[in-house]
């Protein structure tokens, strides 16, 4: 077989490039032999999806989040898909064109070949036919969030190919790397069951968000399951048109999808949601999904034909419950309306299982949450974001060592971490994106997840490769030390939020400059440094380099020594959070002083101390994420575990008891965060850690979890 892309070149639209949000459209036609084995590879920016007579091939959208200067290409058979006989195909290239947290400004382009053994089929050259995309509206300026990105206007009354021109040829990079992680898989559409329906009425003005937002309801009791068995006509009498909500009983990621027959052009809003809390009353007694939150923007718009409107999204990925839809109809005949789920695809899931139902419900529904948060790198979460940050990902790493046994993956969102790095030795905020601040804390973070991957792979390769981002990284950390006292200080220019966690007074400002009066020395980041020059040091011994790795441990045992005798207060018993330019004390909290104990810097008296306030709970709490150095640090020197894991059962417990069907960003749910918090966030599914690590062969006379075994299952389907 050739090398790839021997003959192909990157290209763009001419008249389409540039721009945010912008669809173009290109042609290729092969021919298919008997027998033939043909395979497509192909590399985007920012995603493509490939039609055959006007259909989508599966494996639908999905390209695996790149940098510019390291571009990935996919590479799918067609056989099996592709008939013998001539095909046309058309490839529909998608950019973001800005920043966001999951995606870098880029180039409008594409590359692309099709082979069959030796034989190259079609590529992607000045040649090729394009135009821009005829149904997609580019340039829409609406995001779904900041971080996410846009969201879609669709115009189903557009014809393709308009106007055909050939394509441009541009220059990029020519070294194109093997996708590093598997494709994703698409399931089996899940139907959205219709709980309710009637007739809305558009009271308010502004964007689609706030017009969805606002609009009066007033319910026909439509209920349904629109699984595409058969058509279901819907009409009402009053009002702007049909409204339906429709639950996909579990929280999941993946394509809308949907056919529906029209008597009349028609605009159709599409809103989705995590849950139905707003609107119940006597005229929509199932509630409405929240579309209109601080700005964002949960709604896309689909401008229908007359006649039959079959659609899958292909691009943008919806992670939710609930879908509302808003029909600018009086009647409609809705066949199916669904979400493909996208699923990566692990090889097996092993499970603990208790004789406690609760435990088992609490480890099936975290195992659920990591998968639902990991597509082409991990997430923070599916609704929000979709963004890769380096603290979330170090809890979804080392539950999924246990209950994947996955390292693949792992390494491949390092790596996209660690091309990130800047030159002041900070990772961006999210990878691979560009930020305008990112959190000195999840950097260090960054130190300690590259060691846990190396004690789960044993992958002296690909460690070796991530060790001189982990030596800059430290290297700065220890270049900021104040000599007056050891402590790194905190971060007081405009490009640093200086975040330890979502609790009072560990956010710290997202926005603005810390004045020189207002500087601290803050022990979580201090710790959290500390943990990652262990990290580090333990890394450097790995390979044998035992100079680099006694220095980095000496300066992991100063820094220890030195948040001991800064931020303890004898008074109170437990470690300080903040400590200002005048020697005062502040701020005590479980984060602080778990990370105190983790570290090593709280010792003998004082570490018991420490972990007796931990267990009396009269500190500021840790929010889900970060309980993991909580426990951690109570499960770690064996404090009273039975009532530690009777902790974690009731706090996880109370999601349960909420209908989680996925695990929160915090605690509050939905209404954290301004009626924003996301109700799936893959860092508090760390109970799958707390039940490997420490329950699993331990003595359930101890722990007080009885009947603790793994069960290991291969091929583990759908989520």
């Amino acid at each position: 077989m050739p090398s790839p892309f021997q003959k192909a070149e990157w290209i763009t639209c001419p008249r389409n490039n540039g721009g945010r949000n912008v669809y173009s459209a290109f042609y290729e036609t092969i021919t298919v032999k008997e027998n033939g084995a043909p395979v497509l590879r192909i590399a985007a920016f920012s995603d493509y999806c490939v039609y055959e007579n006007g259909q989508p091939i599966l494996p639908l959208s999905g390209q695996f989040a790149c940098y510019e200067e390291e571009p990935v290409y996919d590479e799918i058979p067609l056989s099996g898909i592709l008939a013998p006989g001539k095909h046309e195909l058309k490839i529909v290239l998608y950019t973001v064109g800005d920043n966001t947290s999951t995606h870098r400004k880029t180039p409008h382009a594409l590359i692309c070949e099709i082979t069959d053994g030796d034989d190259i089929l079609a590529f992607s050259s000045e040649k090729t036919l394009s135009e821009p995309e005829a149904h997609y509206v580019s340039g829409d300026p609406v995001k779904v969030t900041g971080q996410l990105g846009f969201s879609f206007r669709f115009d189903a009354r557009g014809e393709d190919k308009k106007a055909l021109a050939e394509s441009e040829a541009i220059s990029l990079s020519d070294r194109i790397l093997p996708r590093p992680t598997d494709k994703l898989v698409f399931g089996k559409p899940i139907p959205a069951k219709v709980v309710d329906g009637g007739s809305f009425e558009n009271k308010t003005e502004g964007s689609t968000a706030r017009i969805m937002n606002g609009a009066a309801l007033r319910t026909a009791g439509f209920s349904f399951l629109p699984d595409g068995s058969g058509p279901h006509p819907l009409r009402v009498t009053e009002g702007d048109g049909i409204y339906l909500i429709a639950d996909l009983g579990s929280e999941q990621a993946g394509q809308l999808s949907f056919a529906i027959d029209l008597p009349e052009e028609a605009e159709m809003l599409i809103g989705w949601g995590e849950h139905l809390a707003d609107g119940k009353c006597p005229e929509s007694p199932m509630g409405r999904v929240r579309t209109d939150i601080g700005g964002r923007n949960f709604t896309a718009v689909y401008h229908g034909k007359k006649g039959k409107n079959v659609f899958v999204s292909p691009f943008l990925r919806f992670g939710c419950r609930y879908l509302e839809v808003h029909i600018g109809a009086k009647e409609a005949s809705v066949s199916s309306l669904a979400l493909i789920p996208a699923i990566y695809p692990v090889k097996s899931v092993t499970d603990i299982v208790t004789d406690d139902p609760v435990w088992n419900e609490i480890y099936r529904i975290s195992v659920r949450t990591l998968r639902l948060c990991m597509h082409e790198h991990y997430e923070d979460c599916p609704w929000r974001e979709q963004a890769l940050y380096a603290m979330d990902s170090r809890n979804q790493m080392l539950c999924g060592y246990y209950a994947f046994g996955e390292t693949r993956f792992a390494l491949a969102s390092l790596n996209l971490m660690a091309s990130s790095l800047r030159e002041d030795g900070m990772l961006e905020l999210c990878s691979p994106a560009r930020n305008s601040i990112t959190i000195p804390s999840f950097t260090a973070v960054f130190l300690t997840s590259v060691k846990e991957y190396l004690d789960h792979s044993h992958d002296a390769v690909g460690t070796l490769k991530l060790l001189p981002t982990m030596i800059k990284i430290a290297d700065i950390f220890l270049s900021r030390v104040d000599p007056k006292n050891g402590l790194i200080p905190c971060y007081p220019e405009q490009q640093y939020w200086n975040f330890y966690e979502w609790q009072s007074g560990l956010e710290g400002s997202i926005s603005g400059h810390i004045e020189p009066e207002d500087m601290t020395y803050d022990a979580p980041l201090n710790a959290f440094v500390s943990i990652g020059l262990r990290s580090l040091s333990a890394v450097c011994r790995f390979f044998g380099r035992n100079e680099k790795a006694e220095a980095y441990e000496k300066a992991h045992l100063a820094l220890n020594r030195s948040i001991d005798a800064a931020f303890f207060s004898e008074e109170r018993g437990v470690y300080a959070t903040y400590l200002d330019l005048n020697g005062n004390l502040s701020h005590y909290c479980e984060l602080t002083n778990s990370l105190a104990a983790v570290c090593g810097a709280a010792k003998e008296e004082r570490l018991a101390s420490v972990l007796s306030a931990l267990l009396e709970g009269n500190l500021i709490p840790v929010t889900l994420s970060y309980s993991i150095f909580k426990y951690d640090a109570l499960l770690g020197n064996r404090v009273a575990p039975a009532k530690v894991f009777a902790e974690i059962r009731a706090l996880w417990k109370r999601m349960l008891d909420d209908g989680a069907t996925s695990f929160y960003e915090t605690i509050e749910g939905q209404t954290a965060f301004g009626n924003a918090g996301s109700l799936c966030h893959g860092w508090s599914a760390v109970p799958v850690w707390f039940l490997h690590r420490y329950a699993l062969n331990a003595d359930p006379r101890v722990t007080g979890i009885t009947g603790c075994r793994a069960e290991t299952k291969s091929d583990p389907g759908v989520i």
